[in-house]
C-alpha cells in the first residue's frame, strides 16, 4: 500500500473512534429517539 493509503487509514480509525466516543456519550433516551430524517434514529444508521 502506499504511504497515502496508510494515512488515510489512521485518520479513518481515528474519525470513527471520536463518532463512538461521542455516541457513548448520548442518553439512551436520545440515541433511540425517533426524527424525522433519512434515519428513524441514530440508533438506527
Amino acid at each position: 500500500m502506499s504511504h497515502f493509503a496508510f494515512q488515510f487509514h489512521d485518520f479513518n480509525a481515528w474519525a470513527n473512534e471520536q463518532i463512538f466516543n461521542r455516541l457513548k456519550e448520548l442518553p439512551k433516551d436520545v440515541y433511540h429517539q425517533e426524527v424525522q430524517s433519512v434515519f428513524p434514529s441514530i440508533s438506527g444508521v
